[in-house]
């Protein structure tokens, strides 16, 4: 993997496809897609250059992560690597994280010609003056320096397509000891040029500070709890009044926490907070989402999220609303979506057992069906 994207880098495509394998598939964000077979790398390498002309691509770099699975079998190997691609288009400075192929799967979807669910994405990550969080380096996040550059630069990551949200780290955990709080004038110029283009923004809050940096400058949705901290008294009504959403991420807590080396005592006084202030927006009226942080979490059953929820006090017609009617409202969805009725939308998931008896029985799936097709089936 690494000599291919050595080659790569080096502008060295023969020394790259030299690495490939006899029959290999690859699937990419540039037509047609996807390649298959004898000559595929070859032939990606060919429609990627056409690709770059035509769109005015430069100076292309993959940056890969630390690998994050890793199955060896004799020659054989599946190896899941995070990688960041830097590019210039037309002269500006772009960067892409880990984003390629979910968009042309989406596409393929979308199209029926694989069948899924409906994929979202947000994009931009954009941080404060060297606020890129330090779990991330060596990569970097784009900053936002000024109100006029933060307008530009939402509406171009916007103009590049197939994005339906802007991310920011309205505050920006830069060490160990230091969060970056994003100026609430730039936070204000960003959600403005997303919201003409009628598009979302996400915060990731990090503390009381991010948050009402997030609140101030008109955020629709905080991303994350902030366990390393107490909210403010007013937050929860404030954000409620602000028609701000939240998704609590509780599960991310502990597994991040206990990534860094927390110690124990200190890992649970962080849930603590995290669910006290989930108490309190629910308390003040808030609308909740769900959500886990899976994809940056490696961790993709969501059961532990269910408890977590449960045991801040939320009961379970709480939690349905935040995985069906609750994101169906905020995220616009067609009329009917998130509910089961007559002339809704035939997008259902069928469970093993009652998730109203254990809330556990949420992650227990059966089948799930997007417009009255079958998308998944539990093996038997």
């Amino acid at each position: 993997v690494r000599q291919f994207v050595d080659g790569f880098n080096k502008g060295d495509i023969n020394s790259a496809v030299a690495t490939c394998a006899d029959q290999p598939s690859i699937i990419d964000e540039f037509p047609p897609y996807e390649w298959h077979g004898a000559g595929a790398c070859s032939n990606w390498a060919n429609d990627y250059d056409a690709d770059a002309k035509k769109n005015g691509i430069t100076d292309g770099i993959v940056t890969l992560g630390n690998p994050r699975h890793i199955d060896m079998t004799a020659d054989r190997a599946y190896v899941v690597v995070p990688a960041n691609y830097t590019f210039k288009k037309k002269g500006r400075p772009v960067k892409e994280n880990g984003s390629m192929f979910t968009l042309a799967l989406r596409r393929r979807i979308e199209s029926g010609e694989v069948a899924g669910p409906q994929i979202m994405l947000a994009s931009g990550s954009f941080v404060p003056v060297n606020g890129s969080p330090f779990y991330l380096l060596p990569s970097r996040l784009p900053e936002l320096t000024s109100p006029e550059q933060a307008e530009r630069a939402v509406d171009w990551i916007l103009d590049l397509g197939g994005i339906d949200a802007i991310k920011l780290f309205t505050g920006s955990v830069a060490s160990r000891q230091s969060i970056v709080v994003m100026p609430v004038e730039i936070v204000r110029a960003a959600v403005g040029a997303a919201h003409r283009r009628g598009k979302l923004v996400f915060s990731h809050p990090s503390n009381n500070a991010g948050a009402l940096a997030a609140l101030e400058g008109g955020v629709d949705v905080l991303a994350h709890t902030f366990p390393s901290g107490e909210w403010e008294r007013e937050l929860p009504r404030r954000m409620r009044e602000a028609n701000m959403a939240l998704i609590p991420t509780l599960k991310l807590w502990p597994w991040e926490l206990g990534r860094l080396g927390v110690p124990a005592s200190a890992l649970e006084r962080a849930q603590a907070n995290a669910h006290a202030q989930v108490r309190a927006f629910m308390e003040a009226g808030g609308q909740l989402l769900f959500g886990t942080d899976v994809g940056y979490m490696t961790d993709y059953d969501p059961t532990d999220e269910y408890l977590l929820l449960e045991r801040a006090g939320l009961s379970f017609p709480d939690v349905l609303s935040a995985l069906t009617m609750a994101p169906a409202r905020r995220l616009t969805a067609e009329a009917g979506a998130g509910r089961i009725a007559v002339r809704s939308p035939a997008d259902l998931v069928a469970l093993e057992r009652d998730p109203a008896a254990d809330i556990r029985a949420l992650a227990d799936v059966r089948y799930t069906i997007r417009r009255g097709r079958v998308i998944y089936e539990r093996a038997r």
